[in-house]
């Protein structure tokens, strides 16, 4: 075999790796919506139990803009969980993790909702968030909410997020 031969042969694989990794990773493919998903317009479900979950999500969200954390610790209950793609937090835990910092947050367009027994709902809906000295609502999550029926009052015990591609930030302006 030629040194070339075996470069070329060793070269090929190793480049066509490379090649699949970066298609895959790629933000595009990342952020194509399945033709298989389910609609949310078309969505058949208890659209006045969605509808009371999501106002409670707009509660829950200016609370955490407010930094009313009484009111945060309230519709995680104390046994509730935030889980991020790091880290799972208990009610506690993620008042602590997100207390010095601001938040702004859109909710929407699209929330979905499964009632797999009568005392538990799964919501799941789009929102998008901004952290920072001045936040702006850009960056793109799909959240996904339990909540338990405990006497009458749905607490949202679970939440999970799913984090879309974080907005580039914009260009600096010449010579800075």
């Amino acid at each position: 075999m030629s040194r070339v031969h075996v470069l070329m042969s060793t070269i090929a694989p190793f480049a066509l790796v490379v090649f699949v990794s970066a298609g895959m990773a790629s933000p595009a493919m990342a952020q194509r919506p399945s033709p298989n998903a389910i609609d949310a317009a078309t969505d058949k479900t208890d659209t006045a139990l969605r509808d009371k979950l999501m106002a409670g999500e707009t509660q829950y969200w200016n609370a955490w803009k407010a930094k009313d954390w009484a009111t945060v610790r309230k519709m995680m209950g104390a046994d509730g969980i935030w889980v991020d793609p790091l880290n799972v937090f208990s009610t506690d835990g993620f008042v602590k993790a997100v207390e010095s910092g601001n938040v702004e947050f859109a909710l929407g367009p699209r929330a979905f909702l499964r009632k797999p027994t009568a005392d538990v709902a799964v919501l799941v809906y789009d929102v998008k968030v901004g952290f920072g000295q001045t936040p702006k609502a850009d960056w793109p999550w799909l959240i996904s909410s339990v909540f338990v029926n405990r006497g009458g009052q749905w607490v949202g015990i679970s939440r999970t997020e799913v984090r879309g591609n974080r907005p580039t930030p914009p260009a600096a302006p010449p010579g800075h």
